[in-house]
């Protein structure tokens, strides 16, 4: 069984039977690498691979890793969402019938519904966990009139709820020339708080001088700009930038960096402005 990251276009090993029971899931997928599950998911129904090292469905890569030699893909599919694949394998060529493809396709059907019915307990147990979170890091705020002394306390409710690495707060200068690192989660080797460089330094600057989210999936696409490629050789492989907006002026950016490449989630967007402009009116 494997689950389908949407936001980052990725399939996710969650579950195997036999040999594979204990690594599959341990397995990673590159985003945009050829899966049966992405294969499936895109086509819309069942698809069949007799041979997996000759089938436009599964990289070679892939196909590879494991002893499978002929394999059935199922998608997993719920109110129109796309949830992941059923993978049926052999380890010996195999030739599948109709009344294969058909049984898989029946028990395709009660494996997404209950993937389904669990993905809508989590997600409904998440967000309750996150306004949790939410609360905490405005309750902080309010008990301090100074962030800096807080932001440790800050970054760490942001960690847990972003799964991200590292956390900064930059301020613009009065002239727009320059950013200052005015707090971090934690000290950097490669950045301390108080470091100053220009705006052009980033390629954020433009987004977030216009007040605009700035979203970098992969760093090493912006590395031609100093800040971003300090970032990339450290180890770092995407990166989130909120802008720090009073009434209608940017004053800096809250900054979130993940050592995996689009490492931060689409619908946490809107809880995150909404904490990040608590942070700038304080």
């Amino acid at each position: 069984i494997t689950l389908w990251d949407e936001a980052r276009q990725t399939t996710v090993p969650a579950a195997a039977y036999g040999l594979l029971q204990e690594s599959y899931p341990k397995m990673t997928v590159e985003p945009g690498e050829q899966t049966m599950t992405a294969s499936v998911l895109r086509a819309g129904h069942a698809l069949v691979a007799d041979d997996v090292f000759n089938s436009p469905y599964i990289s070679p890569r892939i196909a590879a890793l494991f002893p499978t030699k002929s394999m059935l893909g199922l998608p997993l599919m719920a109110g129109g969402n796309k949830l992941g694949a059923a993978l049926v394998s052999f380890h010996q060529p195999h030739h599948f019938t109709l009344d294969e493809v058909s049984l898989g396709e029946q028990a395709a059907g009660q494996i997404a519904l209950a993937i389904a019915r669990t993905q809508l307990f989590e997600a409904t147990r998440r967000s309750a966990a996150e306004l949790k979170l939410a609360s905490d890091i405005l309750r902080s705020l309010n008990a301090s009139p100074q962030v800096v002394g807080v932001f440790p306390a800050i970054a760490s409710g942001l960690k847990t709820l972003t799964q991200c690495e590292r956390i900064s707060l930059a301020l613009i200068t009065e002239d727009r020339q320059k950013v200052v690192m005015a707090a971090l989660d934690q000290p950097r080797s490669e950045l301390s708080q108080g470091t100053r460089f220009p705006l052009t330094a980033t390629s954020a600057a433009s987004d977030i001088l216009q007040g605009r989210p700035h979203l970098t999936p992969d760093l090493a696409a912006e590395a031609a700009y100093p800040a971003e490629k300090a970032l990339y050789e450290a180890g770092y492989r995407s990166r989130l930038n909120l802008p720090l907006r009073v009434g209608d002026q940017v004053i800096g950016a809250l900054n979130f960096v993940w050592p995996t490449l689009t490492g931060y989630a689409p619908v946490n967007l809107p809880l995150l402005e909404q904490i990040t402009d608590a942070i700038a009116l304080a």
